[in-house]
């Protein structure tokens, strides 16, 4: 988990995109292609890894902002 904090905003942010990239390295597919749902039902359990970190590698970028008014916004 990454926490970064921009000061001049008052906003911290929470992300695993590190994290992500290292599981992708690790499965040799930080080049796959990405798709933009998480799995729902695979019957192959290899092809629901697979997809699963295709959407993670969609998805890395996502996290969580939290702003000095206490509001949480999923950037």
């Amino acid at each position: 988990m990454r926490i970064n904090i921009d000061k001049v905003n008052n906003v911290a942010r929470l992300d695993q995109e590190n994290y992500i990239d290292l599981l992708l390295k690790k499965f040799d597919m930080l080049e796959c292609k990405l798709v933009k749902t998480p799995i729902i039902h695979i019957l192959n359990h290899i092809e629901g890894v697979q997809k699963e970190l295709r959407y993670l590698q969609a998805t890395k970028n996502y996290g969580l902002k939290f702003k000095n008014n206490y509001t949480i916004i999923l950037n």
